[in-house]
């Protein structure tokens, strides 16, 4: 039966991300780890996404794999919109944001080098939510911001810099 609520998979996300802490409850950690390697594709996509994250990081990738195909599999396509999800919709819990949920999708799949056309489909998407309605809260624009300069190799290694002139005289920071 399926135990897992949406703190678990927030939790063994969050847990994945520091490897060198001895996990103090490992018989209820490895319980939820099989309960999501069982129902990950009940969950939403946010959580899926999620959970995809989760299984790169504690070196599960056949899982991974299994999760990024299917989102693969489920994503709309569209040359005007670029690749989205029909079930993506904003709702009114914290975790249910599209432009967070785009966003984390953007973080899972762009772990795969493979994936260059499809960020960069899914960054149209929320280009276009810009434009044509907007994103809902400063915490939806941070995680747009971020997944779209994700991947983006040329903005890393810029080294150019900059010189702000005020009038004739050049100010030096």
């Amino acid at each position: 039966k399926n135990h897992l609520s949406s703190m678990d998979i927030h939790y063994l996300y969050m847990r994945s991300q520091w490897t060198g802490i001895p996990i103090e409850h490992n018989e209820a950690y490895r319980y939820f780890t099989d309960q999501l390697k069982r129902y990950w594709p009940s969950q939403s996509l946010f959580l899926k996404s999620l959970a995809g994250r989760f299984f790169l990081r504690t070196h599960d990738t056949t899982v991974a794999n299994s999760i990024a195909t299917a989102l693969k599999d489920q994503a709309l396509h569209s040359e005007e919109f670029g690749i989205y999800w029909k079930k993506n919709n904003y709702g009114y819990s914290w975790q249910n944001s599209d432009i967070e949920t785009q966003a984390s999708i953007i973080a899972f799949l762009g772990q795969f080098p493979q994936n260059t056309d499809w960020l960069n489909g899914m960054k149209i998407w929320l280009i276009k939510q810009k434009q044509t309605t907007r994103w809902k809260s400063s915490k939806a624009t941070l995680t747009a911001i971020q997944a779209l300069l994700m991947g983006n190799d040329k903005l890393e290694t810029d080294t150019s810099t900059v010189t702000i002139t005020l009038g004739n005289e050049i100010v030096k920071p």
